[in-house]
């Protein structure tokens, strides 16, 4: 309606409003708690930004439950039950006694919540928390049982109904996810015995971008499947980075992990044949293309390691981003550890320090 104020203010306070409504002795309980000034911190107005998690007084509380009551309509427990709002629909045929808050989106992108997967579990790696991975499990788990209908996978969800055929991306970056579930569950105790379920699925879900989406001309991936480009005027590569990484980028360092990790080889030479499809663009316009030559690294410098859980998870603490690692049972006596460059392999490591040199080397 014409009343509703301009986009934000629903989380924003203005000096004069914390001055009317709340007295002295609350206002200022707040002020232990929150970051609260005449100038604002954002804006000139303020966000209630606390200043630490400790537990609010009880006149801070009061004082709280008033803003809510005069900005929302109900107390913090309410409204928290009440969101999200999903519709404009909604929010037009609804009689709010507060502010009307804003429209939250409830759909799944798969090639979204994929990148978010791999950071849950790279910093389950990173910072050794487990609970980070089991996110990461949990959502990876959500796609493989939702989004797959007749065989094929589905880009959106909107309130558990798959929707809309997946692009190139999201085969890419799921498949990227799957990976990096794959090599966390090597580093992180108590989670070994599944790393071969989750390259399998990253197997198979590779083969089906192959499948619908590789290149056969010229080596690639095209954004859109094949069955669906009869519809286009033009088919595209996507080879740029925006707001996310190029789809293409992504999908040629996966072939180059599969081939350290899976059989059969060919793997290695598909990731070489689309590499070359986008030379000249890394050659003319090599900024707007950072994933693909993130890929080309993973090429000319992947490194498998072979070695125990114990000694892995201790390797992966340190910068090697283009190593994988492999666990390697019944390690000949005195031997930690095996270290492949591309399709060679070193003398085999004898020490800690020694394993870790040879990942090192060449970076």
């Amino acid at each position: 309606p014409d009343s509703e104020p301009e986009e934000g203010a629903f989380y924003v306070w203005s000096a004069a409003e914390l001055l009317s409504l709340l007295p002295p002795s609350e206002r200022e309980a707040l002020e232990v708690f929150f970051i609260i000034s005449t100038e604002g911190n954002f804006e000139g107005k303020t966000v209630l930004q606390r200043r630490d998690d400790s537990e609010l007084s009880e006149l801070a509380e009061q004082g709280l439950a008033k803003l809510f009551q005069a900005r929302y309509g109900s107390s913090r427990v309410q409204k928290i039950q009440q969101f999200p709002v999903a519709t404009t629909d909604e929010v037009a045929t609804t009689q709010w006694s507060g502010r009307i808050p804003p429209v939250t989106d409830t759909k799944l992108i798969v090639a979204w919540n994929a990148l978010m997967i791999s950071g849950l579990a790279k910093a389950a790696v990173a910072l050794e928390q487990g609970d980070y991975l089991d996110l990461a499990i949990t959502a990876a788990q959500f796609i493989l049982q939702n989004q797959w209908c007749q065989e094929r996978l589905y880009r959106l969800n909107y309130d558990g109904q798959a929707a809309v055929l997946a692009q190139s991306e999201d085969y890419a970056f799921f498949t990227q996810a799957l990976l990096d579930i794959q090599q966390a569950c090597l580093a992180v105790d108590g989670y070994s015995s599944q790393s071969t379920e989750w390259l399998q699925q990253a197997q198979k879900v590779q083969a089906e971008q192959d499948e619908w989406f590789w290149d056969e001309t010229s080596g690639g991936y095209f954004n859109t499947a094949y069955d669906l480009r009869s519809r286009l005027l033009s088919q595209e590569k996507n080879y740029r980075d925006d707001s996310t990484p190029s789809a293409n980028g992504i999908a040629i360092a996966n072939l180059v992990r599969l081939s350290q990790l899976a059989e059969p080889g060919e793997y290695l030479s598909q990731a070489e044949r689309a590499l070359s499809s986008f030379s000249r663009v890394m050659k003319q316009a090599p900024l707007t293309c950072p994933s693909l030559f993130r890929a080309l690294d993973w090429f000319q410098n992947v490194t498998l390691v072979k070695s125990s859980a114990e000694q892995i998870s201790v390797l992966c603490q340190s910068f090697l981003p283009t190593t994988v690692f492999a666990i390697q049972p019944d390690l000949p006596e005195g031997v930690v550890g095996f270290v492949c460059k591309g399709l060679a392999c070193l003398e085999p490591a004898v020490s800690q320090e020694s394993l870790k040199a040879q990942a090192l080397s060449g970076r």
